[in-house]
């Protein structure tokens, strides 16, 4: 059979192909490649692109999404992200590794700024994309992220989340911030500070006075996991520190 496949045009082809690349630079060979084989290259490139895309796609499907988080402008030690999202998964009864908790990340400055303001408005845009989608529950975010976005209608108003006598102690404890439109006299409660918290304490990293923020997406598909992602970022035991 190995035989009869060395008859082949297939065989001789890439054998004579390899003869003529041999003596070749690196360089030539390449330069050689796309001069006479750039249609097949773009081909296979175009292939393999496509099947990339649906196992993507595939995979996505399969996931089971338990609870989704967005970290902005924050950095967070490596257990603290596992507390997040393995730990939480488990937290949360998953049986099998497709049900996830997950957690993503973005980090922009001034999309004003003449020398980075492309990327940072990229980069802005995902939090948006994401609530638009109805793909987020919770957000933990940088003092910068948290008023970039405060007239864009993304956060839920926390009236709807906190009772009303949960949210007299944390305006008490001044660690409410309000949204208010001009010419409006209602002012709307759309983030928390949470950098008192034990967990972002030990796992964040804040620079200088910068406050950590946590808030809740407008548009999240499991209202029912807000309660327990605040639970559980409060519930967190000083002793996963020492893991």
């Amino acid at each position: 059979m190995i035989e009869k496949f060395k008859q082949t045009k297939l065989y001789l082809g890439v054998k004579t192909l390899g003869d003529q690349l041999r003596p070749m630079t690196f360089k030539q060979k390449c330069e050689h490649l796309w001069e006479y084989y750039k249609e097949w290259l773009l081909v296979v490139f175009i292939v393999c692109m496509g099947i990339s895309l649906a196992v993507t796609v595939i995979s996505e499907q399969q996931k089971e999404v338990l609870v989704s988080g967005m970290m902005i402008n924050i950095s967070i030690d490596q257990r603290g992200m596992n507390y997040l999202t393995t730990e939480y998964a488990q937290y949360l009864g998953a049986t099998d590794k497709n049900q996830i908790a997950e957690v993503d990340y973005t980090s922009f400055g001034d999309p004003l700024d003449p020398e980075q303001g492309e990327n940072s408005y990229y980069a802005s845009m995902i939090l948006p994309s994401r609530v638009t989608g109805a793909m987020l529950d919770y957000i933990i975010m940088d003092k910068f992220a948290m008023e970039y976005y405060i007239t864009q209608d993304l956060y839920m108003d926390l009236r709807d989340f906190f009772t009303p006598e949960e949210l007299e102690q944390l305006e008490k404890e001044k660690r409410v911030i309000y949204a208010q439109e001009e010419g409006s006299f209602d002012r709307v409660p759309i983030a928390v500070v949470i950098t008192q918290l034990p967990f972002i304490q030990t796992y964040v990293a804040p620079e200088g006075d910068n406050a950590i923020y946590f808030a809740l997406a407008g548009s999240t598909p499991r209202p029912e996991m807000c309660r327990n992602v605040w639970n559980y970022l409060h519930d967190w035991d000083p002793k996963h520190a020492e893991y």
